[in-house]
């Protein structure tokens, strides 16, 4: 009788597969943290005074309309940035693989991994610009038309 190779369930895989995180990855990192710090900022001006006189309503408003446009800016740039930097990774590996001539599923796990953790990461920080704009613009709302 033949027997196949024995499996067993619960051992790791003996495969490692390292991989190093690229260069444009990390200035995405820093450009993440700086819309982390643009949000932060726009927030605290929100919230550093109270609801203004009658005199400075419209200045007071002014200023918050302009963050809530520069955070959708933001937004924006974030979704941008994140699909310029995900061709361009995808552009140099399939550059790599067709120099090598080599191609199958197993290639393409790192490529996988580093688009879904970077997809991750610009979500996250379109979700918090998105809230930090969605608070300053119900504030705004609210000097507009107080209850």
């Amino acid at each position: 009788m033949l027997q196949g190779p024995q499996v067993t369930w619960g051992q790791p895989d003996q495969i490692h597969l390292n991989h190093t995180q690229t260069l444009a990855f990390k200035v995405y990192l820093v450009f993440i943290a700086f819309s982390l710090l643009a949000a932060g900022i726009h927030f605290w001006k929100s919230r550093r005074t109270n609801r203004p006189t009658d005199t400075g309503i419209e200045e007071y408003n002014l200023r918050l309309l302009r963050s809530i446009s520069s955070l959708g800016r933001w937004i924006l740039l974030n979704l941008l940035i994140w699909g310029l930097l995900t061709c361009t990774e995808l552009r140099s590996f399939l550059n790599a693989l067709s120099v090598q001539r080599t191609f199958g599923a197993s290639l393409f796990l790192p490529l996988i991994v580093d688009v879904f953790q970077t997809l991750t990461l610009s979500l996250w920080v379109i979700l918090i610009l998105y809230i930090t704009r969605w608070f300053i613009l119900k504030r705004a709302e609210r000097i507009v038309n107080p209850r």
